[in-house]
């Protein structure tokens, strides 16, 4: 790819770290998903012995998020006060972002493991923040 990301749609059959930009965007584009939102990465990239974040910072577990969000009032609060309050990067009414925690999440979107890029710009109350906790599959029955 231009970008030097990874493919996305093989993200579902994979079982090492790949990254991309949402839509597959080049990385040159001006004001484009990369310099707005960074990459989305895949659970391999972000739980790599390799490490994805600078020294002294690490991805999450679980329980690091819930302390998180426990902290700020439970899920229904958390939320909010966690949000960036820029509205430029917003497709909806963003009204109930205060930002007090100071995280300033942004509504970079996903790539499934279909490779179909989803949800950016949205305010769908709810978010996908990487964790190094695996997910747990779920299967018909």
């Amino acid at each position: 790819m231009a970008n030097g990301a990874t493919p996305p749609q093989s993200w579902g059959t994979r079982i090492s770290g790949a990254y991309t930009i949402y839509a597959n965007e080049s990385i040159t584009l001006t004001n484009g998903n990369a310099s707005n939102y960074g990459y989305l990465y895949n659970w391999y990239a972000v739980n790599d012995s390799r490490k994805l974040c600078p020294d002294g910072w690490h991805v999450p577990t679980d329980g690091e998020w819930t302390t998180l969000t426990d902290f700020l009032g439970g899920d229904l609060l958390a939320g909010s006060k966690m949000k960036s309050m820029n509205p430029i990067l917003w497709s909806s009414d963003n009204t109930d972002a205060d930002n007090t925690s100071g995280f300033s999440a942004l509504p970079g979107g996903l790539c499934d493991n279909f490779g179909r890029f989803k949800d950016i710009n949205l305010n769908l109350g709810s978010g996908v923040l990487p964790s190094t906790t695996p997910m747990k599959r779920c299967s018909a029955a």
